[in-house]
């Protein structure tokens, strides 16, 4: 999977214009596991971009399970929760699953008290041995 070009959004050049942490996704392909480290704010502005993301590793790869490193999420709305759960829905539909990993409290809440945490493979840390695997660089949608 070749990694695209374009920069992430900063926050003086945001859609809202304060300080909206910019979205960056990094993509780490392994055999069985396809790690995507998810940093900055997943919010309304950062979905699509994140989407565009988990939908061409969801096409390019053969992993068995997606699994999004949420621990530098610094903050997630409704969107992000539903861009979520939309491709959990995708990749079950597929024979394969989207495991979250490293939730932060806020995070981890969100989930609880919205029910979705049943919804989920959750881990506390992100998978060691993909997190360790070569980096296929840094995307954006």
């Amino acid at each position: 999977m070749e990694p695209s070009n374009v920069q992430p959004r900063s926050a003086t050049n945001s859609p809202t214009g304060t300080g909206h942490t910019p979205l960056a996704v990094e993509v780490r392909p392994a055999e069985d596991v396809t790690l995507v480290a998810v940093s900055g704010d997943l919010d309304a502005y950062s979905v699509p971009e994140l989407r565009s993301v988990l939908t061409r590793v969801i096409d390019a790869t053969e992993s068995v399970i997606v699994e999004v490193d949420l621990s530098q999420v610094t903050f997630i709305d409704a969107g992000g929760i539903a861009l979520l759960v939309g491709q959990q829905r995708r990749l079950n539909s597929l024979g394969r699953e989207l495991m979250l990993s490293g939730l932060s409290h806020g995070v981890e809440r969100v989930l609880k008290v919205t029910g979705l945490s049943r919804a989920f493979t959750l881990r506390r840390l992100p998978t060691e041995a993909v997190s360790k695997a070569p980096t296929a660089g840094v995307m954006h949608g």
